[in-house]
Formats: structure tokens, C-alpha cells, sequence
């Protein structure tokens, strides 16, 4: 049996809760602990069959968009393999991202296909891929290993790099670095300011 010492250990060191038959209605005890611990600062996600697809404390089941894709790590080192061999390949390495991000996203098309298409369970079809994705990433890059990527470059002055502290962390970056830090701005205005946005957080 759990003991009052355990349960203090796990409410003072993790942060994302599970709330096993929550229901929708104000009146139902499990409503009323998910909203406790919404209120202190916990992620809620509510397991409910019955509710699924329906939100929950200001947070759509699961995931924003409602799918919950464990596949993701998959979907990444395929992206990264195939950025990687397009890069080494071509000289290019602007072509090596945009090999990675097709790579990654052909998985990711499989991936919802599976799911939303055939409807196979989530749970399974992203572990699968997850898998699948660590060995195929595995056998493919053996004939690359030691071989290095074309580089990027810098996409500032070298003289801006060189000044004192504020230099090396500000400029001294390449151009991929400042295009993501761009890109996470889109996509928060984008899933905030936007009718697309709103479609998924709905």
C-alpha cells in the first residue's frame, strides 16, 4: 500500500499527472482533484474513453490537437539521417535540412495515416515508429559514421562574434540557429493570433 511519505515524493517531484476516470462534471470528486492540481501548477491530462476528444481544465485530451504520437522520437533521428546523408552527398547543407525535414515528415504522413486514416491505435503505431525509425537510422548511417557535414557558416560578421561576452552568445551562431529561434516565433503567433491555430487548440 502506498504510504502518506511516498505519495509526498511524487506530488514534490513530478509534474505531470494522469487523472484516471476524470469526468466532465463539477459535482464528481475526479473533477474536482484534476482542478486541485491544475490549480497548483501540475499538467493535468485527463483518461476518460468516453470523454475523448473533448476538453478538459482548459486542455484538449492528450495533446493540443488531440492525437497523441509517441512516434516522435522516430520522426526525428529519420530527419536527422536523412538531413545528414543529403548534406554529405550534395555539399549542400541547406538541402541536407530540407532533406530532414522531408524525411521526417514522410514518417510523420505514415504515422497519421495509420491513425486517423486506418485508425490504429495511437499508442502502438507511435511506438512502432519510434522503433522502427531508431533502427533504420541505425543500419543507414553505418556507412557514414566518422565523415563530418558540410558546415554551415555564420551568417553574421566574424567582427560581431568577437565582441566581449556578449559576442560569442549573441553572434556567434550559424544562420539555422536564428532561423529556429524565428521559426518557434511564427509558430506562436500562429497557434495564437490565427483561425488555424484556434482549429487546433479547439
Amino acid at each position: 500500500m502506498t504510504t502518506d511519505a511516498e505519495i509526498r515524493d511524487i506530488l514534490t517531484t513530478v509534474k505531470t499527472i494522469a487523472v484516471v476516470g476524470w469526468s466532465p462534471k463539477p459535482d464528481r470528486p475526479s473533477h474536482g482533484v484534476a482542478a486541485y492540481l491544475k490549480r497548483q501548477g501540475y499538467r493535468v491530462i485527463p483518461v476518460n474513453p468516453g470523454q475523448a476528444g473533448e476538453q478538459a481544465l482548459g486542455e484538449t485530451v492528450v495533446e493540443r490537437s488531440g492525437v497523441l504520437n509517441l512516434g516522435v522520437e522516430g520522426m526525428m533521428v529519420i530527419g536527422a539521417l536523412g538531413g545528414f546523408v543529403v548534406a554529405v552527398e550534395t555539399g549542400s547543407p541547406v538541402l541536407g535540412f530540407i532533406g530532414g525535414a522531408v524525411a521526417g515528415a514522410a514518417l510523420s504522413l505514415i504515422f497519421a495515416l495509420l491513425t486517423q486514416v486506418f485508425l490504429a491505435n495511437q499508442v502502438a503505431t507511435g511506438l512502432a515508429l519510434t522503433l522502427f525509425g531508431l533502427g533504420v537510422s541505425s543500419l543507414g548511417g553505418q556507412g557514414y559514421n566518422g565523415i563530418k557535414p558540410p558546415p554551415t557558416g555564420q551568417l553574421l560578421p566574424d567582427a560581431l562574434a568577437d565582441l566581449p561576452v556578449v559576442g560569442p552568445i549573441v553572434f556567434g551562431h550559424d544562420w539555422m540557429v536564428y532561423f529556429s529561434i524565428l521559426m518557434t516565433a511564427v509558430l506562436w503567433w500562429v497557434l495564437t493570433a490565427t483561425r488555424v491555430g484556434l482549429i487546433i487548440r479547439a
